[in-house]
């Protein structure tokens, strides 16, 4: 039941799926974990599509998130406020630093619900935070993907193409034999030896 509708969601349902994933603040499944099981239940989906739409709505997700946080910023204390506004400063000043930190995130097994949570506070919000985080997240459902389609291809090649192939010449083998053995080997060498007398 759930193959058939996992199978029939297609490309929208990995969106939609993938993009509440990571709206969600935690405890929930990694997406590339997901995005394998879409594409083990249904191995007609691209592999590159398939990490494509992933990244897309991950980073859609992690962009809400990181606006719905800012919006829990009035559970702050005065004092926090401050902190989180001096933060917001003093990272502005650091030259590419959404974009590198949020790569990391990305390539790494750092959470970054969490990671965006923070962003949210001290409202560091730049295009380099999403830029290096789609990036990240493409390469790290890419990979995953890859690995399991050149395997699951590896080893249909294996233990179906060239063990049809050995299947078919030990068929050839046990023919042979059987002929072999059923051969009137007296029969044919008393008559090639009538033949050469």
């Amino acid at each position: 039941m759930l193959r058939e509708i996992l199978s029939s969601l297609g490309y929208l349902g990995v969106f939609i799926l993938v993009f509440l994933l990571n709206l969600a603040p935690g405890f929930v499944p990694p997406t590339w974990i997901v995005l394998l099981l879409f594409y083990l239940i249904n191995p007609n989906f691209n592999i590159f599509l398939l990490a494509l739409v992933g990244a897309i709505a991950s980073t859609l997700g992690r962009f809400c998130l990181l606006q719905i946080s800012k919006k829990g910023k009035i559970l702050l204390s005065k004092k926090e406020k401050e902190e989180m506004k001096f933060l917001n400063k003093k990272l502005k000043e650091i030259k590419n630093f959404g974009f590198i930190s949020s790569l990391i995130v990305a390539l790494t097994p750092i959470p970054s619900n969490a990671y965006f949570i923070m962003l949210g506070f001290i409202e560091y919000s730049t295009l380099g935070v999403f830029l290096g985080f789609f990036i990240g997240r493409l390469i790290t459902y890419f990979l995953p993907l890859f690995l399991v389609k050149t395997t699951i291809l590896f080893i249909r090649k294996v233990f179906f193409e060239e063990w049809m192939f050995h299947l078919f010449l030990d068929t050839i083998g046990i023919i042979s034999i059987v002929i072999f053995i059923l051969i009137d080997w007296k029969k044919i060498l008393k008559q090639k030896n009538k033949i050469k007398t």
